[in-house]
Protein backbone atom coordinates (compact mmCIF):
# COMPACT_ATOMS: atom_id res chain seq x y z
CA UNK A 1 0.00 0.00 0.00
CA UNK A 2 1.29 3.42 -0.94
CA UNK A 3 1.73 6.30 1.45
CA UNK A 4 0.26 9.49 -0.03
CA UNK A 5 0.66 12.90 1.58
CA UNK A 6 -0.65 16.27 0.44
CA UNK A 7 0.46 19.88 0.70
CA UNK A 8 -1.62 22.86 -0.46
CA UNK A 9 -0.08 26.05 -1.82
CA UNK A 10 -3.08 28.40 -1.92
CA UNK A 11 -1.07 31.27 -3.38
CA UNK A 12 -0.31 29.23 -6.51
CA UNK A 13 -3.54 27.19 -6.53
CA UNK A 14 -1.44 23.99 -6.49
CA UNK A 15 -1.78 20.86 -4.41
CA UNK A 16 1.22 18.55 -4.17
CA UNK A 17 0.70 14.83 -3.73
CA UNK A 18 3.80 12.89 -2.64
CA UNK A 19 3.50 9.16 -3.24
CA UNK A 20 5.85 6.63 -1.64
CA UNK A 21 5.87 2.84 -1.80
CA UNK A 22 4.10 0.36 -4.02
CA UNK A 23 1.19 2.02 -5.78
CA UNK A 24 -2.03 0.26 -6.75
CA UNK A 25 -4.93 1.67 -8.70
CA UNK A 26 -7.02 1.44 -5.50
CA UNK A 27 -4.56 3.71 -3.68
CA UNK A 28 -4.99 6.44 -6.28
CA UNK A 29 -8.76 6.00 -6.65
CA UNK A 30 -9.18 6.26 -2.88
CA UNK A 31 -7.24 9.54 -2.78
CA UNK A 32 -9.49 10.95 -5.50
CA UNK A 33 -12.57 9.97 -3.53
CA UNK A 34 -11.40 11.10 -0.09
CA UNK A 35 -9.28 14.20 -0.61
CA UNK A 36 -11.10 17.52 -0.96
CA UNK A 37 -7.76 18.89 -2.20
CA UNK A 38 -8.31 16.88 -5.36
CA UNK A 39 -10.54 19.67 -6.66
CA UNK A 40 -7.76 22.29 -6.59
CA UNK A 41 -7.03 23.42 -10.15
CA UNK A 42 -3.38 22.37 -10.51
CA UNK A 43 -1.67 19.26 -9.18
CA UNK A 44 1.96 18.35 -8.73
CA UNK A 45 2.28 14.59 -8.24
CA UNK A 46 5.68 13.45 -6.95
CA UNK A 47 6.14 9.77 -7.84
CA UNK A 48 9.93 9.73 -7.53
CA UNK A 49 9.75 7.43 -4.47
CA UNK A 50 6.84 5.33 -5.78
CA UNK A 51 6.97 1.80 -7.15
CA UNK A 52 4.63 1.72 -10.14
CA UNK A 53 5.26 -1.92 -11.07
CA UNK A 54 1.80 -3.00 -9.85
CA UNK A 55 -0.04 -0.69 -12.26
CA UNK A 56 -1.33 -2.16 -15.51
CA UNK A 57 -3.69 -0.95 -18.24
CA UNK A 58 -6.77 -2.25 -16.38
CA UNK A 59 -5.73 -0.37 -13.23
CA UNK A 60 -5.04 2.76 -15.22
CA UNK A 61 -8.55 2.53 -16.74
CA UNK A 62 -10.00 2.37 -13.19
CA UNK A 63 -8.08 5.52 -12.28
CA UNK A 64 -9.23 7.28 -15.47
CA UNK A 65 -12.86 6.40 -14.70
CA UNK A 66 -12.63 7.87 -11.18
CA UNK A 67 -10.65 10.95 -12.27
CA UNK A 68 -13.27 11.69 -14.94
CA UNK A 69 -15.72 12.49 -12.13
CA UNK A 70 -13.33 15.05 -10.63
CA UNK A 71 -11.76 16.49 -13.78
CA UNK A 72 -15.03 18.27 -14.62
CA UNK A 73 -14.40 20.53 -11.60
CA UNK A 74 -10.84 21.13 -12.80
CA UNK A 75 -11.53 22.16 -16.39
CA UNK A 76 -8.36 23.59 -17.90
CA UNK A 77 -6.43 22.41 -14.86
CA UNK A 78 -2.94 21.01 -15.13
CA UNK A 79 -1.25 18.02 -13.54
CA UNK A 80 2.53 17.67 -13.60
CA UNK A 81 3.80 14.23 -12.61
CA UNK A 82 7.41 14.03 -11.43
CA UNK A 83 8.97 10.63 -12.11
CA UNK A 84 12.45 9.20 -11.62
CA UNK A 85 12.66 6.93 -14.67
CA UNK A 86 11.80 7.20 -18.34
CA UNK A 87 9.74 3.98 -18.17
CA UNK A 88 7.48 5.57 -15.56
CA UNK A 89 6.81 8.48 -17.87
CA UNK A 90 5.29 5.99 -20.32
CA UNK A 91 2.64 5.00 -17.76
CA UNK A 92 1.78 8.64 -17.16
CA UNK A 93 1.52 9.27 -20.90
CA UNK A 94 -0.77 6.23 -21.24
CA UNK A 95 -2.95 7.61 -18.44
CA UNK A 96 -3.07 11.06 -20.08
CA UNK A 97 -4.03 9.60 -23.44
CA UNK A 98 -6.73 7.40 -21.91
CA UNK A 99 -8.09 10.39 -19.96
CA UNK A 100 -8.38 12.43 -23.11
CA UNK A 101 -9.82 9.68 -25.33
CA UNK A 102 -12.01 7.70 -22.91
CA UNK A 103 -13.11 10.43 -20.50
CA UNK A 104 -12.89 13.60 -22.63
CA UNK A 105 -10.80 15.19 -19.88
CA UNK A 106 -9.88 18.84 -20.29
CA UNK A 107 -7.08 18.56 -17.72
CA UNK A 108 -3.58 18.75 -19.21
CA UNK A 109 -0.99 16.23 -18.03
CA UNK A 110 2.77 16.48 -18.32
CA UNK A 111 5.54 14.16 -17.21
CA UNK A 112 8.65 15.86 -15.84
CA UNK A 113 11.82 14.80 -14.06
CA UNK A 114 12.17 17.63 -11.52
CA UNK A 115 10.06 19.70 -9.13
CA UNK A 116 11.35 22.93 -10.62
CA UNK A 117 10.18 21.91 -14.10
CA UNK A 118 6.78 20.91 -12.67
CA UNK A 119 6.33 24.21 -10.84
CA UNK A 120 7.40 26.20 -13.87
CA UNK A 121 4.78 24.45 -16.02
CA UNK A 122 2.04 24.73 -13.35
CA UNK A 123 2.61 28.38 -12.39
CA UNK A 124 1.15 31.11 -14.57
CA UNK A 125 3.62 33.63 -15.96
CA UNK A 126 3.78 36.91 -14.02
CA UNK A 127 1.63 39.72 -15.38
Amino acid sequence: MAEISTHIDDSRNIVTFVIRGTVTSSDIVNVARQQPEFRILNHLVDMTKADLSSLDSVGIQEIVKEFAKHDKARQNGRTAVVVAKEAESGLVKLFATMSEVLANSEVSYKTVFSHSEALEWLSPPPC
